[in-house]
């Protein structure tokens, strides 16, 4: 399971790998560009790993937790989260 959560830990969405798998959408674009429509933000912005790094689009999903923070709100400036949301 992918969890993404906002940096204040307010849940975002959900991405089960076995769903992204068999559809043949397993790279980090496709979750890019649906946050970016759950939030109804043009502006796109950041995942983040908890250890800060970046996920690049082009990169292929793993299971765990992850931040998203908007473009205007990530330029040089790490997650201020440094843990992830549990239920």
């Amino acid at each position: 399971m992918i969890t993404i959560s906002s940096r204040d830990s307010q849940l975002i969405g959900t991405f089960p790998l076995e769903f992204l798998i068999r559809s043949e959408v397993s790279i980090w674009e496709y979750i890019y560009d649906v946050v970016r429509q759950l939030l109804d933000n043009e502006e796109g912005g950041c995942l983040y790993k908890p250890d800060g790094s970046v996920m690049t689009k082009a990169e292929t999903p793993e299971p765990g937790d992850y931040c998203y923070v908007l473009n205007s709100e990530c330029l040089n400036q790490l997650p201020m989260r440094t843990h992830v949301m549990t239920t």
